[in-house]
């Protein structure tokens, strides 16, 4: 090997030799190759490098794409896994993967799909406790605590579920200053930034969003951005003569701020920045939240969490991420309500027989339909299911397969002679019998009609196809006699409805010298037959 390069090695030194002394010192073959070592250089750079190889550094990989060295082997790097030699990137959340790859951390591989594992949710590529209804996320521990009323031992401020309430430092859930108890609640105190708020009747005069009633010289103050209600504060302008003559400190909406952090260091899981200008002085404090961000869902004065489909939950205004969700009273989670299936952000309408649909996913699942020009109609090979004086229904909601009954040149469509019966208990009129033919695997149910019943020329004519005669069970009284039916094999029987049964005693093992032939009018029996007797 050594005789490959020495050229290479002789051509550096005779060129380092004529350059001047400091080039010399700092271009030499030292530091011309990695590590001072020419050998280890060219085995980096050309030598090829396979998972497992033996490594003492990550550059000794290199030439292996998405390669570290790890435990003095080559290995694939986090997020990569090891497929055909090569090291592919692994697989994300709901993409598909298999039992021997390894998903993104911290998903798993769940049948055939990347997942949380069981008890989390996915929220922006991390895997979340998914609690049950009562308990709450606290995201920094990634733990699920209970939810605590005004009063109760709390941990973090996060299980105090009243509006403007708090883990104070006694461990009990508590309302914050500028509120007071009241129930289960925590009351406001209305306080303007600047001046008092005007009254009417002793209390601060009220305002909404729909109704501005405020008086001139006033505004509507809201103390918090998703409030519809509020309170009527005075306006300050230069101009005005209640505007002081140096700066006041002013007051939150609702508490006390933050004295030592300002809109540039406000913890926003708990505060906000309130910002008033008066002309061109603008003053900003950090003012207390009524809910923890984690849980934005306000209701009757309390704080929720919101709660994807399928996540544990206590009022319906959590499941707004999908349009149209609820959150189920059976269940206590969100869920579409009955008769709508969740797909993307929304609850869409399960189309039934006959209705406007987009995609043949909107149409009923189970009812073999599917969407053909924006209508649910019936697929190939079915036709909507006859309505019987039974049916509880008032329309049609599902197709059936089209209906037939055997004769001996083939299967006969009945949809315009369709009688339903029980194949168990037949109710057909005189000259038909019930036979059952098909079941609805989804439904599990089976659907009968009644079919005419076969005569006996039609019967022989099943033998004489095959050049056979017909045998008769009684062969003196050949007007009144039947044929002589005999059990299929296993690999043919299908079903045990038709004219006579499996389970029947009348039917028998064909005599000697006959065979049993297939009966069209029978799913798992025939009839015997044998070769005319030759004269």
């Amino acid at each position: 090997m050594w005789r490959l390069f020495f050229p290479l090695l002789l051509l550096t030194t005779v060129s380092l030799a004529v350059e001047p002394e400091g080039f010399s010192r700092w271009f030499s073959a030292a530091n011309f190759f990695s590590g001072g070592n020419p050998l280890r250089y060219f085995s980096r750079k050309f030598a090829r490098v396979s998972l497992g190889g033996v490594c003492s550094e990550d550059a000794d990989c290199s030439t292996l794409a998405n390669a570290v060295c790890g435990d003095g082997l080559c290995r694939c790097a986090s997020d990569f896994f090891a497929a055909n030699r090569t090291c592919l990137p692994a697989p994300v959340f709901q993409e598909r993967c298999a039992n021997s790859t390894l998903c993104r951390a911290p998903f798993q591989c769940l049948d055939g799909l990347c997942e949380c594992p069981l008890g989390s949710k996915e929220r922006s590529g991390k895997c979340i406790k998914d609690c049950l209804a009562g308990s709450v996320l606290v995201e920094k521990e990634n733990e699920c605590f209970a939810v605590q009323e005004l009063g109760a031992e709390c941990s973090f401020g996060e299980q105090c579920s009243a509006r403007y309430s708090e883990c104070s430092a006694d461990g009990r859930c508590r309302c914050i200053a500028g509120t007071v108890k009241k129930g289960h609640q925590c009351v406001t105190l209305s306080q303007c930034p600047l001046g008092e708020t005007p009254l009417e009747d002793g209390a601060p005069l009220a305002c909404d969003r729909a109704s501005l009633k405020c008086t001139n010289g006033t505004y509507c103050l809201y103390a918090q951005f998703s409030d519809r209600h509020g309170f009527c504060c005075p306006e300050i302008s230069e101009s005005s003569p209640s505007r002081p003559n140096r700066p006041q400190e002013m007051n939150c909406p609702v508490g006390a701020p933050l004295h030592d952090k300002d809109c540039a260091d406000c913890p926003w899981e708990t505060h906000h920045c309130f910002t008033y200008t008066i002309a061109n002085v603008q003053q900003q404090m950090c003012c207390p939240n009524d809910c923890p961000r984690s849980q934005p869902i306000r209701q009757e004065n309390r704080c929720f969490a919101a709660a994807p489909h399928g996540s544990a939950c206590t009022v319906d205004a959590q499941c707004a991420s999908v349009a149209g969700a609820l959150c189920s009273t059976e269940s206590r989670t969100c869920e579409c309500p009955p008769g709508h299936f969740h797909e993307g952000a929304r609850c869409k309408h399960v189309a039934k027989l006959g209705d406007v649909c987009e995609n043949s996913a909107d149409c009923a699942h189970g009812s073999h339909t599917e969407c053909v020009h924006g209508i649910c109609q019936c697929v190939a090979g079915f036709i909507p299911e006859p309505m019987t004086f039974e049916d509880d229904q008032l329309v049609q909601e599902h197709c059936i397969a089209r209906p037939f009954c055997p004769t001996i040149s083939g299967l006969k469509t009945m949809t315009d002679d369709y009688i339903e019966c029980d194949s168990r208990h037949s109710r057909c009129p005189e000259g038909k019998f019930c036979r059952r033919w098909w079941t609805d695997a989804l439904r599990n149910k089976s659907y009968s009609l009644c079919c005419r019943t076969p005569s006996l020329q039609q019967y022989g004519a099943i033998c004489d196809h095959f050049g056979m005669e017909m045998l008769l069970a009684n062969s003196l009284e050949a007007g009144g006699a039947l044929p002589i039916r005999c059990p299929l094999s296993p690999i043919l029987r299908v079903q045990h409805d038709a004219v006579g049964d499996f389970g029947d005693e009348s039917v028998h093992v064909c005599p000697s010298q006959s065979v049993c032939v297939f009966n069209p009018f029978s799913s798992n029996e025939g009839i015997c037959c044998h070769y005319r007797y030759q004269r």
